[in-house]
C-alpha cells in the first residue's frame, strides 16, 4: 500500500507541474481548488500556482462578513506580490 500511496503522489506531483506550465503558458493564472493543509500549499506554491482556493484559506464566511474578509485577504495579497512578483 506504501508503494501505491507514493506512487499516487508522483502522479500528483507530475500532473499538478503539467497544469502549472500548460496554463501560464497560455497566459492565464493558475488556480488550485481545494486546498486543504500547509503542506498542499506550499507544495503547490513551489510548482508554480498562482492562488489558491480551500478550507486551508478559510471555511464558509458568511455574506455579511465576505467584504471585509476579502479587504483583509486582498492586502495581503499586495504584501505577498511585492515581497514575490510573479514572472
Amino acid at each position: 500500500m506504501a508503494d501505491w500511496h507514493a506512487h499516487g503522489q508522483h502522479l500528483t506531483v507530475a500532473l499538478s507541474l503539467s497544469a502549472s506550465s500548460l496554463a501560464h503558458s497560455l497566459g492565464p493564472r493558475m488556480v488550485a481548488a481545494g486546498v486543504e493543509n500547509k503542506v498542499a500549499y506550499a507544495e503547490l506554491t513551489r510548482l508554480g500556482c498562482d492562488q489558491a482556493q480551500g478550507s486551508f484559506m478559510s471555511g464558509p464566511v458568511p455574506v455579511a462578513e465576505l467584504n471585509q474578509w476579502l479587504r483583509v485577504r486582498a492586502g495581503a495579497e499586495s504584501v505577498r506580490t511585492r515581497v514575490r512578483p510573479r514572472t
